[in-house]
């Protein structure tokens, strides 16, 4: 092996080291390659090349505060070095150093003085850093050296509109267009620049020469975007929808001007004409995730479930993995009686948010439509219904406990749903807490109220269901169906009889043939005495209905005060063959047999 390949080897090594170990921070590298004052052994000499090694090697690791030291070195040694200088202006501007940057600005202006790019690099920089009094001077010999450059000239109108001698500007951005009157990003320019005067002439001139561009060219995005915006700052939106909609007639395939209409749709509450331009955009894949998401909530809002399901489905099958995200397409989902799907959507949310209520009484509505039978009903395999199995009722049950302990006290939506289903699965004492909130919430709310005083009734809260009947009856007074549960719950509890039946008959009144109208108007009176004419309301409910347990009881009830015993030994002993209450019928049954007994 060679003397210099050896002399080479180590070389690398020692860089090596320098860079890599953790003793050597990065003052005693800099003092290593520069020769300053230091105990260390100088390991490489001061040299550029060493120095540009070390700082990007350091760069790389992070250290930029040790590489930007390295750059001023090599800098400081070769001044008019553009490559050299650009890499510290970079680092330094990465960093936030605005005036470490224009001092390496100036070190290289000291060796090019001339140069074009690096003065108009400085005066960008006094720019950024709000220095416009600075790049004024710099930006006004700069023109007087290159008075026919266009991105001089650029630059000179931008400085002296950050110094506020915007009449200046516009001189001179005017000279520019007359010279070059085919060139749109100078009259955008241009306009932009009169639009921002208080003089309605000049305004006019820029909406004039806007206009000018987007007849040449309806596909000019900026230029439309610059001309809506000032329409829309001047209140004349009509105007800004009408140039929009000619465009877009003109060049239908300009996503940017689609969207800028569509957005103008949505400020003036046209939601449904905003979908439909954006729709053929989503299909196209042309919408980014976070605006078919906005689309698809719009479709929600629209109650527009099909659109809104052809695009969320997409999220469900490319595997998307957003809580929220999920949620919506749950939700959409259960619009659209895609049940199973929407319970899988809820149930991958919910294991990627476990502690949001939200989600939470979202997935419970979806197994409750699923599975109706988990709140009493019968499932409808038409429908996308099912008969749950034991464990679909436990996780029903276990989710329903959770549901209890985190749903958000100022949530209407989910004390709402968490009382109807504690309500529907029989547990009517523990849904008055989240009904009650939810009616707390919206006082006038007719669901909440309605389902309140249900849960109220189930739980033997008799008193309070009536009071908060009667706040429902200030908000529909002639509702047949409330009319009706007023009317029967004080019929069986035997208060106020007079006023229940009024009720209930006004119930029958606007639909006689209602069976369960009918039961009540029958029990109401029978609670007055009134027995055959309660008999023949109950034949005719039974009749209309069929086998109820509730009317055959009331039957058998009216028959035994008509002392026709052995009619109404029939009736119960086939309501309680059909599944009725035993510890409620078997008495009653007992009662009539000794009737019979003592009977002549």
């Amino acid at each position: 092996m060679s003397k210099w390949t050896i002399s080479s080897g180590l070389w690398l090594f020692a860089l090596i080291l320098v860079v890599s170990s953790p003793c050597a921070n990065a003052r005693e590298v800099e003092n290593v390659a520069a020769g300053g004052d230091s105990q260390l052994v100088p390991l490489l000499p001061p040299s550029v090349p060493t120095a540009l090694m070390i700082a990007g090697a350091l760069s790389e690791k992070g250290d930029y505060e040790g590489a930007l030291q390295h750059y001023h070195y090599a800098l400081q040694q070769d001044p008019g070095n553009r490559e050299i200088g650009q890499r510290y202006v970079g680092l330094a501007l990465r960093m936030g150093r605005l005036g470490d940057a224009l001092g390496a600005l100036d070190t290289m202006l000291e060796k090019n003085p001339a140069d074009r790019e690096l003065r108009m690099q400085k005066i960008r920089l006094y720019l950024l850093g709000a220095k416009a009094d600075k790049a004024e001077p710099l930006s006004g010999t700069l023109l007087e050296d290159f008075p026919s450059d266009n991105e001089v000239i650029g630059l000179r109108v931008e400085v002296l509109q950050r110094v506020g001698r915007l009449d200046e500007a516009i001189r001179l951005q005017a000279g520019r267009w007359e010279e070059d009157h085919g060139d749109p990003v100078v009259g955008r320019a241009y306009a932009a620049l009169l639009l921002g005067t208080k003089i309605a002439q000049e305004k006019e001139k820029g909406e004039s020469i806007l206009r000018e561009l987007l007849d040449k060219d309806p596909g000019d995005s900026a230029s439309a975007d610059l001309l809506v915006n000032h329409l829309r700052e001047e209140g004349r939106d009509a105007e800004a929808i009408a140039l929009l909609e000619e465009l877009v007639a003109r060049v239908p395939d300009e996503n940017d001007q689609l969207r800028l209409l569509a957005d103008l749709y949505l400020a003036q509450d046209r939601d449904s004409d905003a979908c439909d331009l954006l729709l053929p955009l989503a299909r196209e894949g042309k919408l980014d995730r976070h605006d078919q998401i906005v689309l698809t909530d719009l479709f929600v809002r629209l109650q527009r479930y099909d659109e809104a399901w052809e695009l969320a489905r997409t999220f469900l099958h490319n595997g998307e993995e957003d809580g929220l995200v999920l949620q919506m397409v749950g939700e959409i989902a259960m619009e659209q009686g895609e049940l199973e799907n929407a319970e899988i959507a809820l149930g991958r949310a919910l294991k990627l948010r476990p502690n949001d209520p939200a989600i939470l009484v979202s997935l419970l509505l979806s197994m409750s439509r699923r599975y109706p039978d988990l709140n009493g009903g019968q499932a409808d395999a038409k429908k996308g219904e099912e008969e749950s199995d034991e464990v679909v009722r436990e996780r029903y049950r276990r989710l329903l406990v959770l549901a209890q302990g985190i749903v958000e006290e100022d949530s209407f939506r989910q004390n709402l749903i968490l009382g109807v289903m504690l309500r529907r699965s029989g547990q009517a004492s523990e849904a008055i807490i989240p009904l009650s909130r939810a009616q707390d919430l919206r006082p006038k709310n007719t669901q909440a109220l309605y389902d309140l005083a249900w849960a109220q009734e189930e739980a033997s809260q008799y008193k309070e269901a009536c009071d908060t009947l009667e706040r429902l009856l200030k908000l529909q007074p002639h509702e047949a169906s409330l009319l009706n549960f007023y009317g029967y719950l004080l019929a069986d509890q035997n208060w106020e009889l007079e006023k229940a039946r009024t009720m209930i008959e006004e119930a029958v009144q606007k639909e006689p043939e209602n069976p369960y109208y009918l039961d009540s108007l029958g029990w109401v009176l029978y609670r007055q005495g009134h027995f055959e004419e309660a008999l023949a309301r109950l034949i005719d409910a039974a009749n209309r209905l069929g086998d109820d347990l509730t009317v055959l009881q009331h039957t058998g009830d009216t028959l035994t005060a008509l002392r026709r015993y052995q009619t109404a030994l029939q009736i119960y002993e086939r309501a309680l063959k059909l599944g009725g209450d035993r510890d409620l019928l078997q008495p009653k049954i007992d009662k009539v047999k000794e009737r019979l007994k003592s009977a002549p």
